[in-house]
């Protein structure tokens, strides 16, 4: 033997001369050897076989020796293969003899079939002939390790259900199967109410049996070829097969919320959980996002009706949905197009009469929607986590004008700023505003952070200890909209928030004698427990003096000051005069605002039907401006242009929407050339007033009037009737039972 010691495992790899090992020394190197090892000849027969080798294929190295155990191109005669272990590729043929990594199966008298890892590789002997040396190992393990690995990746490891991942996958797989065959199927999203409260108040450990204990339930009510997983902490999902008709899967809903609700026994405790859930029904190409996105708005809707039951999305969800949609792709860009912009609404000593600080509104206007209100698009920001970035946008907004009020000593006092439950649950937002604040050089003193009374008693221990921290730096902590949440009084006393912030419900209703007391005990509470109590809604001198007398510190609402431009809000510190309670000048501009609409916008306008209502909003709000460009010396003619062109532009866009919609929706073929026949009037209409008014036929002020009187005649005698209609097939009439209902309706209301 030419090779010495351990190097044979290398050396015989590369092609070294060798000759069958016969040194007791690399005997011993090779029986010790981890993997099976098969020296074989020119002609491949084996000539010898280690002791890993004969374990794995099952045979002694005498049965081993002589015998061909690959396909070679020279068999030889006193070769039976038939007899003896055989290795074979993949598809059952046997393995050729060639140089190579090859993954391979051998047939082991004592294992069985097995699956091998194979390396083959030509080696010179001593005598000059080519020969092969063959290494192999058992893969079994491994193959388990990675069926395993495979499992956990695709499993939820408390519940043992597939989780999102797998869902994901099975979704994808049945919507091709849907696309090919024609085959229904809904996708559920169960979400498990207050789960929260249960770990609070029981453990996690008790916790996590409940959710074990649950995913039990819903395995049970399913099929065995529906899937259910747990795609979250609290959250599930059930894929359910073969559904031809939405009632079927209304039908499951109803089971999955049945079994949920059925009492649950755990460590001595008697818990009833209830769980909310929203079902989408897989229609005519419809995606896994869109799906998702529908059960997750059905959900949404479930919750909003009280939690503890069902919805499926229908078509009012669906085009809630679209609009959603169109607004959460168009709030991805706000910040980038610069269409933020925030606002400051002063707040007032209720004793003194002085403005003592202000509160930072953010507010988004889209060249399309208009002013969208911030009651509609926090809520999508938060569902679809942009609010941390845009919460970082007003955090930089807030420190570049305090800065600026610093620089230029005008006593702003404190800059209140709200913070969303998922910003509190967000550390690196508390970075970022640490870093933000110590770079503007702003006293920590002035600033306060309003959370919701819910959010703040809902905080983790980790948010309240950071919300502690800023404390100790100075900021104050002030709890909004109490009232409404679920507080305790000890809870108030542990906490210690700086501030109480009575909502405007019970401001609204004051004169009852049961809001007018909570708002007196509310302040006496906030004085007890050494916080600062502030009324927010204040729009009447009434309400101011209820407050006064029940000993409120500060106030802030539209009675006192509306909410203003940097700007403006600096002319108010620099003149008292301005800033004396109920006749200060921001009073009289909200009043003098109201009065200079051409068109204030009402309930009365609203449709039902969410896209159509926000293109009303965006023609009212170009009127309103049409009509304040000819006020000041600010306005151009060039200005005037670009909005009459605009206005036109909308007309016709809104138009062609309306049309879509109808066509959408199958509404009868007279409503819908009624429509477009009044369209096309309109349009001409307004063509020809906007010509008119360029060419000096019309005023300015005739012009808006009559735009305003064709908008309100449109929505009350065209658009309103197409929202009934809309509403009533999609609870189940035909187009023409809807149109009939719908005529009988105005007709009445003529009368």
């Amino acid at each position: 033997m030419v090779l010495r010691g351990d190097s044979m495992a290398s050396c015989y790899l590369t092609g070294m001369a060798v000759c069958p090992p016969s040194s007791l020394e690399c005997c011993v190197v090779l029986q010790q050897c981890g993997e099976g090892i098969l020296c074989l000849d020119a002609k491949g027969r084996v000539n010898y076989a280690n002791l890993r080798a004969c374990e794995v294929l099952g045979a002694t190295a005498d049965m081993l020796v002589g015998k061909v155990l690959f396909d070679d191109s020279h068999p030889q005669e006193d070769c039976r293969p038939s007899l003896l272990p055989l290795f074979r590729g993949e598809s059952g043929e046997m393995l050729p003899l060639s140089p190579g990594m090859h993954q391979a199966r051998v047939s082991s008298a004592t294992h069985g079939d097995l699956p091998v890892n194979c390396r083959i590789a030509v080696v010179t002997l001593a005598d000059g002939d080519l020969g092969y040396v063959v290494s192999f190992h058992d893969t079994r393990d491994q193959i388990a390790t990675e069926e395993r690995l495979t499992y956990l990746a695709h499993h939820d490891p408390l519940t043992d259900l597939p989780n999102r991942r797998l869902v994901s996958e099975r979704l994808d797989y049945e919507i091709s199967r849907a696309r090919r065959y024609g085959d229904g199927f809904a996708l559920h999203l169960i979400d498990l109410d207050d789960f929260k409260g249960v770990n609070d108040r029981f453990g996690h450990p008790v916790g996590d049996k409940l959710l074990i204990a649950l995913a039990d339930r819903f395995r049970c009510a399913v099929r065995e070829s529906d899937t259910v997983a747990r795609i979250g902490g609290d959250e599930f999902a059930v894929i359910q097969v073969a559904v031809d008709d939405p009632e079927d899967a209304a039908a499951l809903a109803a089971k999955l919320l049945s079994v949920a609700q059925a009492a649950v026994h755990l460590d001595g405790f008697e818990l009833f959980p209830g769980v909310t859930i929203g079902v989408a029904v897989r229609e005519n190409e419809t995606s896994a996002e869109e799906l998702w996105r529908h059960a997750d708005a059905a959900m949404y809707q479930a919750k909003a009706r009280g939690k503890n039951t069902f919805v499926v999305v229908d078509d009012v969800i669906t085009e809630a949905v679209e609009a959603d949609s169109r607004l959460v792709c168009a709030l991805g860009n706000a910040i980038d197009y610069q269409q933020f912009h925030l606002v400051y609404q002063p707040q007032f000593s209720v004793d003194r009469g002085a403005i003592v600080g202000v509160e930072a509104l953010l507010r988004w206007h889209h060249p399309e929607f208009g002013d969208v209100p911030p009651s509609t698009f926090i809520p999508l920001a938060e569902r679809h986590r942009m609010i941390e970035p845009i919460g970082t946008w007003v955090l930089v907004e807030i420190c570049r004008q305090a800065r600026t009020w610093i620089n230029a000593a005008i006593p702003f006092g404190r800059i209140a700023f709200n913070l969303s439950q998922l910003q509190l649950a967000n550390r690196e937002h508390f970075a970022a505003l640490i870093t933000l604040v110590d770079a503007a050089e702003i006293p920590w003193s002035m600033l306060e952070i309003e959370v919701t009374e819910t959010a703040y008693f809902g905080a983790s221990r980790d948010v309240l200890a950071m919300l502690e921290e800023l404390q100790r730096r100075g900021v104050r902590i002030a709890i909004d909209d109490y009232g409404t949440g679920h507080s305790s009084l000890l809870a108030l006393r542990r906490m210690r928030a700086n501030s109480l912030k009575i909502d405007r419900a019970f401001i609204e209703d004051y004169r009852e004698a049961e809001s007018a007391g909570i708002i007196r005990e509310t302040i006496a509470l906030a004085h007890a427990l050494g916080m600062a109590a502030i009324a927010e809604g204040i729009e009447s001198p009434e309400q101011q003096a209820l407050i006064e007398r029940f000993g409120c510190d500060r106030s802030q609402g539209f009675h006192l000051g509306i909410p203003v431009e940097a700007g403006r809000l600096e002319r108010m510190f620099f003149d008292p005069g301005l800033a004396t309670a109920a006749e200060n000048e921001s009073a009289s501009t909200a009043r003098a605002a109201k009065e200079e609409l051409i068109l204030p916008w009402c309930n009365d306008y609203e449709t039902g039907i969410a896209q159509i209502d926000l293109q009303h909003h965006r023609l009212v709000e170009l009127i309103n401006l049409l009509g304040k460009s000819g006020h000041g010396n600010d306005a151009s003619t060039e200005d005037q242009h670009e909005l009459l062109h605009e206005i036109a532009r909308y007309v016709d866009y809104h138009f062609r929407c309306e049309e879509a919609f109808m066509a959408r929706h199958h509404v009868v073929d007279h409503h819908v050339e009624h429509h477009q026949i009044t369209h096309g009037s309109a349009l001409r209409m307004v063509v020809d007033s906007l010509a008119s008014y360029r060419d000096g036929r019309s005023t300015l002020s005739d012009l808006c009037q009559g735009l305003a009187r064709w908008l309100e005649s449109h929505i009350h005698a065209e658009d309103k009737m197409l929202g009934e209609q809309i509403v009533a097939i999609n609870r189940g009439s035909t187009p023409i039972e809807a149109y009939r209902q719908a005529m009988l309706s105005a007709a009445l209301e003529a009368r």
